[in-house]
Formats: C-alpha cells, structure tokens, sequence
C-alpha cells in the first residue's frame, strides 16, 4: 500500500487511509500491518494517532510526529476544537438537515451529529417489493467522537450508511455489491479544521472520495469539482 500524505510538517503528519485498514494495530489484525505500522516503517522515528477513524471508514488520519504533539492535539479533540467533516451515502430520503443527539451529559454518553443533504437520488431497483429505492448523500460533521457514532446515529434514524455490515440494511449492501461492485462502507473522512498547537495558524486538510466511488456517485448525478 502506497501512503498518500496530505499534510506534513514537523509535529504533524496527516495520511489517507484506505478502507479495510485499521489505523493502529488490534487483536481484530494481527496478520495485517496497519496504518501506524506502515507509517513508522517508511519514515521511521515516533508517531501516534491524534485521533481514528473506523477500518472500514476512509479518509484523513492525522499523527503526531512526538508526545508533546500528541498531548497538545489531545487537548484540542478532547475540548472539541477540531472540526470533522464526513460524507455518507445512506438509505432513504432524509430532511435537508438535521442533528442526532442520542445520551445526556448525566450519564456521560452524550452524542451529536448533524448533516445537510447535499445529493438524492432515485434508481430504478426492486428492493422488498418497493420498485424503486432511494438514497441521500449527505455531509455530516460529528460534534462529539463516540465509537461508531455517524454510523449508530444514521441506524437509529432508519437511514443506515451504505456497506455497513454492522448497523446496516443487508438487501441494500447487497445491491450495491451486486449493482455497482461496492462492497465497503461508504463513510468518508474528508476534511479536519483546527488551530495549529504550536505555530498558531488554521491547519485545514482535505481529501477525496476514492475514485471508483467517486465515478459511481458520478452515475447519480453527483459530479465532484
């Protein structure tokens, strides 16, 4: 696997990360090198995840290049400072925007996403006796990081994300499998925003939608500039 770096400097690296690869190493992947373990064999030195996104999710996984680094964007995640941008595709036709809230703060669980739709479309597949079905992509921003929070919250609402084997709808994974030879989670890490915790400027770092995902979105209508 080929690392593609989309930030760097001297206390951050931010990478790309495929889909299927978990960030840091897991009993879930023994035989497999992850993200972490690629990273530190090609550049070699001390490097820790500021953050993670699930194996199945691609996109931005930012490192710290030291432990000081690594506290200081701690810091910035865990008071909410940095700003995530997803995109998903899921089940349904949803409401032009909305925010999940599911927990409160007395039971410490408390979890927020919102999104906006930014894509519809109809398709002309029979899927428990509907003649068509439908989808919504959306652009999400999670205000708190829980474990698979964008994927639990979109379930919750009867709209899952596409692909996904956990909290997913089997006949719709099935058809884009089938249809579109889609056969992972379409959840997508596509921007981070934050102040940088030492040279004091906006860090914005973007990413794309992998190409193949990006050519099928482009048969629904949603054309990538």
């Amino acid at each position: 696997m080929e690392l593609t770096i989309l930030y760097e400097d001297e206390y951050l690296i931010a990478v790309h990360k495929p889909t299927g690869i978990h960030v840091h190493p897991s009993d879930f992947s023994r035989n497999e090198i992850s993200l972490l373990e690629q990273l530190k064999d090609e550049y070699g030195g001390w490097f820790a995840p500021a953050h993670r996104i699930d194996r199945a999710t691609s996109g931005i996984v930012l490192f710290a290049r030291d432990n000081k680094t690594a506290s200081a964007m701690g810091e910035l995640f865990s008071q909410r400072k940095v700003s995530k941008r997803y995109i998903a595709l899921v089940r349904g036709y949803l409401p032009e925007q909305g925010t999940i809230i599911t927990g409160s703060t007395e039971t410490f669980d408390l979890s927020e996403t919102r999104y906006s739709v930014i894509g519809k479309v109809e398709l002309p597949f029979k899927v428990n006796n509907h003649p068509t079905v439908r989808y919504s992509l959306v652009e999400v921003t999670p205000i708190t990081g829980r474990r698979h929070q964008i994927r639990r919250h979109f379930s919750s609402l009867s709209h899952p994300i596409i692909g996904d084997v956990k909290y997913g709808d089997g006949k719709h994974n099935q058809l884009f499998r089938d249809q579109f030879d889609i056969q992972r989670l379409l959840l997508f890490a596509v921007e981070l925003q934050f102040q940088h915790p030492f040279k004091d400027i906006p860090i914005v770092i973007n990413t794309e939608v992998e190409e193949e995902i990006r050519l099928v979105f482009e048969q629904f209508g949603w054309v990538w500039k």
